[in-house]
């Protein structure tokens, strides 16, 4: 009964946390964290899957039968597509030290190379190592 849970709640907030901005912060994550763990839990479901009958399109399904009669379960972070999207656009890259070299070619042409400079494995390493 959710009465019940509520009740059992608000005996925790009162019995943990005694001042009431504290309390207000902690039912405002509560009520974030519950409506979207209740945002994931609608978005596992079956697939629906619409196409046009005729004989190549059915041989397909029968193939696909296994993978359509599994329940979709989409990430517990990003169960909305436009969250999905944006989460994609962030990169975590690592900053790389690297000194650009411009080659002259034979036919008079030039070219770049991006050499990735570790000064911590150089030091270790004899004069006449290969590159």
């Amino acid at each position: 009964d959710l009465s019940f849970l509520m009740e059992r709640w608000k005996n925790f907030i009162d019995a943990h946390f005694g001042t009431t901005k504290r309390k207000i912060l902690c039912s405002a994550s509560l009520l974030i964290t519950l409506t979207w763990l209740a945002t994931w839990l609608k978005k596992i479901k079956k697939p629906n899957v619409y196409y046009q009958k005729n004989k190549q399109n059915e041989l397909i399904i029968a193939l696909l039968q296994g993978y359509l009669s599994q329940r979709y379960v989409p990430c517990i972070f990003t169960p909305e597509g436009n969250i999905n999207s944006g989460v994609g656009y962030i990169k975590f890259v690592k900053k790389v030290n690297k000194v650009r070299e411009i080659v002259k070619a034979f036919d008079g042409g030039h070219f770049a190379l991006d050499w990735n400079v570790r000064e911590k494995y150089e030091k270790d390493l004899p004069v006449n190592a290969p590159i």
